[in-house]
């Protein structure tokens, strides 16, 4: 403030995924009351908290919380669009690659409510997951992929992970497997 650089700042402090829940289900750190953490696709994995600062923010948005869907890279397309810079990659849509998921949050977090400068949606959807199995160390390969869509999320995949959780909870007496008699018939 002292340099007048104050009203020109914006301060972002983000995060990048929740904290890790370890492959026996020790937490390194607390999601509550979110399930999952770190490499899932649970909320705890993947809503973080998040706040913005400075004087680029208007004083009718300062104390107030948004429910804006937005991901980390998005602060790339608000960056690029604060400091006046094209967001393109030019030389990737040359070569006919798909063109750099980054939405500019600006006029969500920036412009006062109910102005003409507010403009857009923000982000509405957002791909969730890994098209890869990411190996979950001894408990076996995890593969989920998503799509949170408004206030829906749709989770797909396979979870060889809770294959190892049920034959530990079987391992230590919560659950029983009972052997039971069956028919086969023929007809």
């Amino acid at each position: 403030e002292n340099h007048g650089m104050w009203n020109n700042t914006l301060v972002v402090f983000a995060s990048d995924n929740g904290g890790p829940v370890y492959n026996n289900g020790t937490p390194g750190a607390s999601n509550y009351p979110l399930k999952g953490g770190k490499m899932s696709n649970w909320e705890g994995g993947i809503r973080v908290a998040a706040f913005v600062s400075g004087g680029l923010v208007p004083p009718s948005h300062r104390g107030t919380r948004s429910s804006q869907l937005s991901a980390l890279w998005d602060w790339y397309g608000t960056f690029a669009y604060l400091a006046g810079q094209d967001p393109t990659d030019h030389r990737a849509a040359s070569a006919a690659l798909p063109p750099i998921d980054s939405v500019n949050l600006a006029p969500q977090l920036l412009c006062p409510r109910g102005t003409a400068h507010r403009q857009g949606p923000g982000r509405t959807e957002l791909a969730i997951g890994t098209d890869v199995a990411v190996n979950a160390g001894s408990a076996g390969n995890l593969f989920v992929q998503g799509l949170i869509s408004g206030r829906w999320k749709l989770l797909v995949g396979t979870v060889l992970l809770l294959i190892f959780v049920l034959l530990n909870l079987i391992h230590n007496g919560v659950f029983q497997l009972v052997p039971t008699r069956s028919k086969v018939i023929s007809m």
